[in-house]
């Protein structure tokens, strides 16, 4: 397994990844990256990366990654694991004033249900821009593990169709976020 950085001095992850697919198109190579834009996985994915992660990662999201790719091949599908729900999930996020904490819970709020739709219609696209969106909202307020469990469906949706097992850990997922908006707005 390999675990690079996408943006390098001289020869980049990009680079990096293509070169080693030409002598081994088997090892697992993992992107790490500060870009949390959805065309920078897609740009990993199509250089031949296995996955990729967004930093700041947590251990949690470094070990499942290296746990599903650290034993499969590239050509082996990783399989989706449940996410589960942290009792400490608002642990550690930054302060916000009054009025971003009510923008805050009103845009995720609004994430959730389009997401919701969206994983109803079965509609990747759609749900896929959500789900990013809301990784990237929660990781500039430092939700660690609720952006690392974003991501991982992210990735998911990303690599393979919607299926029964992407389908319930996307619930999951939703369903945990809900229960932090309705915690923060408790806090109001």
């Amino acid at each position: 397994m390999i675990i690079t950085d996408v943006n390098m001095p001289k020869l980049d992850g990009y680079q990096l990844t293509r070169h080693i697919r030409q002598f081994d198109p088997s090892i697992a190579i993992i992107g790490v990256t500060a870009n949390a834009m959805r065309e920078e996985g897609e740009q990993c994915l199509a250089a031949g990366m296995s996955a990729w992660l967004v930093k700041p990662l947590s251990l949690m999201t470094l070990r499942h990654t290296l746990s599903v790719y650290g034993s499969a091949s590239v050509q082996e599908a990783p399989q989706p694991v449940t996410v589960a729900v942290p009792a400490d999930d608002l642990d550690g996020w930054i302060n916000l004033s009054p009025a971003m904490h009510r923008l805050f819970i009103s845009t995720l709020q609004e994430d959730l249900e389009h997401a919701g739709q969206a994983l109803i219609a079965g509609n990747t696209t759609t749900l896929i821009n959500h789900v990013h969106r809301m990784n990237g909202a929660l990781a500039s307020v430092r939700a660690v593990s609720l952006a690392a469990a974003c991501n991982e469906c992210e990735l998911a949706l990303l690599q393979e169709p919607l299926n029964t097992a992407s389908i319930a850990q996307l619930n999951a997922l939703l369903q945990r976020l809900r229960e932090v908006v309705q915690r923060m707005e408790d806090r109001v």
